[in-house]
């Protein structure tokens, strides 16, 4: 039985591994995200010729800007509930299995 308690937590810690790496994507993604509406912010506010102003709003225009910065935030959010679902569901497991199997 102590063998199998040992298998569960190795097991635990290769989903932990890949995890972890999503986990820290998600958040560099975040931080992205966040840069990219501030330069919008930022492009919104500079006293930009006519052309140049009418070109920035086309590409906001084609692009869809302010959905997809939208879309990007709810992408954020449910990559961070699953990760953190899954995080609960390990250590769920591997505590039921330490506690039915302790070694």
């Amino acid at each position: 039985m102590a063998s199998l308690g040992r298998m569960i937590s190795g097991i635990a810690h290769e989903i932990n591994n890949p995890l972890t790496i999503i986990s820290l994507n998600v958040e560099n993604f975040s931080t992205y995200r966040e840069m990219l509406a501030q330069l919008s912010a930022i492009l919104e506010g500079l006293p930009f010729s006519h052309s140049l102003r009418k070109e920035w709003e086309n590409f906001k225009n084609r692009s869809n800007w302010d959905s997809q910065l939208e879309h990007l935030n709810r992408i954020i959010e449910s990559s961070t509930a699953g990760v953190d679902r899954i995080k609960k569901i390990v250590i769920d497991f591997t505590t039921d299995i330490l506690v039915t199997f302790p070694e």
